[in-house]
């Protein structure tokens, strides 16, 4: 996945949101100050690393009626800044990268933070730490995005073949 997202192709991803491999969407997480919504917000961008990148949406939730806003908003987008969220990528990610974080416009013209994170790594992207207690991120953990989609550790051969073959292919 490039860097180089037009305005256009994050405008689409809110005009009838559906999480799929390459696209999750997250409620409004404390980003500033719960350590443990950083670690959920850690999992979701290794395991998309991992997968060869993708987006996350904050500020939305899945409901039986759809993708919805979640309830919430902060009173402004200012905890969802590109330094917060590479932050977050510096202590939680194994190598590190950068990743660009864009505000879009719902059709309602709601402002959504969306994160871009690049794939084409090398090496399998693993967590630096863990989250708190243990809990949502294991120490050393490496994630992938499983159908569902979820984001989950490989667990049979074929899920660690595909990785290690996508992290082949990059280094040609």
């Amino acid at each position: 996945m490039t860097q180089e997202i037009s305005r256009e192709r994050l405008s689409d991803l809110l005009v009838d949101p559906r999480e799929d491999l390459d696209f999750e969407v997250k409620c409004w997480l404390d980003l500033r100050g719960s350590n443990e919504d950083k670690a959920t917000f850690a999992k979701a961008i290794l395991a998309m690393a991992n997968h060869g990148g993708g987006f996350v949406a904050i500020g939305l939730e899945e409901t039986d009626a759809g993708i919805i806003e979640a309830s919430n908003r902060p009173p402004t987008l200012d905890g969802y800044s590109q330094d917060l969220v590479n932050g977050i990528v510096h202590n939680y990610c194994d190598p590190p990268f950068h990743c660009a974080v864009h505000m879009v416009a719902d059709p309602r013209g709601a402002l959504f933070p969306i994160v871009v994170i690049p794939g084409a790594h090398r090496v399998p992207v693993r967590a630096r730490r863990a989250g708190p207690h243990g809990n949502v991120v294991q120490n050393n953990g490496i994630y992938i995005r499983k159908p569902g989609p979820r984001s989950e550790t490989p667990q049979s051969a074929q899920e660690w073949d595909e990785l290690l073959a996508r992290c082949l292919n990059n280094r040609r």
